[in-house]
């Protein structure tokens, strides 16, 4: 093997180690935000404190956004309706490398958008399917939001959901499951996009 080869070798495995601690660190930054923003929002914060969680959080904010941005799918990932930086970078951070996933239900599932029949005491034909949530709760939660931003700010996201809700607006909680389905949609074109290194376009709604 030529001198050349080898360090073209060498190269590609610091990049590959170097986009590995970078996708670390991102995960670590995404994960301590969630977890402050749900301290948050889980009981009542003491004024003294309060201060200090949002420099803490502006910190987080700061690191996660220079560690995404660096990354070469950031541009990709966040050109689609409803992903901002943040979301993006928590989507970079659960996906880490697009070709460790051969389809898109091993996407899906990694989320916990995936289907099972709940029963609850019904027979077989009458079981209703539903989310299983035994995925990344974090990553779910995120793209909802980006779902949510999504259908209500983008024209293309609104058409689609409108399309999804004709003739159903009547049936309880079907908007909250529609956007589900959006979300979970949401997750597939971000994961192809990354992997093809492609920006978002109105095509990318034919997927799934």
């Amino acid at each position: 093997m030529s001198r050349l080869a080898s360090r073209g070798i060498w190269l590609s495995c610091c990049f590959c180690f170097s986009k590995a601690a970078s996708t670390h660190r991102l995960f670590s930054h995404c994960t301590a935000k969630y977890n402050l923003l749900r301290y948050c929002t889980a009981s009542p914060i003491p004024f003294s404190q309060l201060y200090q969680i949002r420099s803490d959080i502006a910190d987080l904010d700061r690191q996660i956004f220079k560690i995404a941005s660096s990354l070469p799918e950031y541009q990709y990932v966040i050109s689609i309706p409803g992903f901002g930086p943040f979301i993006t970078a928590k989507f970079l951070a659960a996906i880490n490398d697009p070709k460790r996933f051969s389809n898109e239900a091993q996407v899906i599932k990694l989320a916990g958008f995936d289907l099972y029949a709940s029963r609850s005491g019904k027979p077989a034909g009458k079981a209703v399917p539903m989310i299983s949530k035994k995925g990344n709760a974090e990553l779910r939660f995120a793209l909802v939001q980006a779902a949510i931003v999504a259908t209500t700010r983008n024209t293309l996201f609104i058409r689609y959901l409108n399309q999804k809700l004709q003739g159903r607006e009547q049936e309880k909680g079907i908007l909250k499951k529609m956007r589900t389905k959006v979300a979970s949609k949401l997750l597939v074109i971000a994961w192809t996009l990354m992997k093809q290194h492609e920006y978002f376009n109105g095509e990318h709604l034919k997927l799934t």
